[in-house]
């Protein structure tokens, strides 16, 4: 019994002292409705050489599939839209450094539209998720080049 506190407690800790290195998701706020922020974002990330795997419209799939479900999204939430990416170089890296790492591509982005403004979510789990791995660089290095997209598309 006492093992399994012990592994509680340490896990816990680790918990907290990842929590507290860095957001671990991240938010970008558009002045726009979610359909062109998202195309902002795709070309910057296309210009990082990210391939866009899929790009889900996702309410609509919502309401149309069970409405029940959709008649408990919030009035306010006019949009949400899926973006699913993976460069190529990442995978590469994640092959040369820890194979296991490949299971971090794709990675997503949730753009969220309330009230005709558009905020990006994006979980920084590439270098959360690869920490005291030889795969830190590259997962760091694809969280960055997320982040830059994100924030050149904001500038447009």
């Amino acid at each position: 019994m006492w093992k399994k506190r012990f592994l509680l407690s340490a896990l816990a800790c680790l918990a907290m002292d990842t929590a507290s290195a860095a957001p671990a998701i991240i938010s970008t706020s558009f002045a726009m409705p979610a359909d062109i922020a998202a195309v902002k974002i795709s070309r910057q990330l296309t210009e990082r050489h990210f391939k866009i795997v899929d790009d889900l419209n996702v309410l609509p799939r919502i309401h149309k599939g069970n409405p029940q479900l959709a008649a408990r999204i919030p009035p306010d939430i006019q949009a949400e839209r899926l973006l699913v990416v993976c460069q190529s170089s990442s995978i590469v890296g994640y092959l040369r450094t820890d194979p296991a790492a490949t299971s971090l591509c794709p990675l997503t982005l949730s753009l969220v539209q309330i009230n005709g403004k558009t905020t990006a979510y994006y979980l920084q789990r590439g270098a959360l998720l690869t920490d005291n791995t030889a795969a830190r660089a590259v997962g760091q290095k694809t969280d960055e080049s997320v982040l830059d997209a994100l924030h050149a598309a904001q500038k447009q």
